[in-house]
């Protein structure tokens, strides 16, 4: 009785309340999680970004914060130092 299932409907407050959403197989605690607050919040979050970029195209220009370019380099610092020592052997 797994693929038969009923379409799990998500909550208004959610967003995706345009249809429900037919779940794939799922286990329970699957199940368990897409009815958590997690899943809403993650949800949430997604439909955030998404409003974000509607209209914008990728070649418009995305300036970085100071705190995300220092981010960046260190990751990139960090990809230096890695690529600069061979592998264990």
């Amino acid at each position: 009785m797994c693929c038969d299932q009923a379409p799990l409907a998500l909550p208004r407050s959610v967003g995706l309340h345009r249809g429900a959403v037919r779940p794939a197989c799922q286990s329970a605690p699957a199940r368990r999680f897409l009815t958590s607050q997690a899943a809403r919040d993650f949800v949430g979050f997604l439909l955030a970004l998404n409003d974000a970029v509607r209209g914008k195209a990728l070649s418009d220009p995305c300036p970085a914060s100071p705190a995300v370019d220092a981010l960046l380099e260190v990751r990139a610092l960090d990809a230096r130092r890695a690529a600069s020592r061979p592998p264990p052997s």
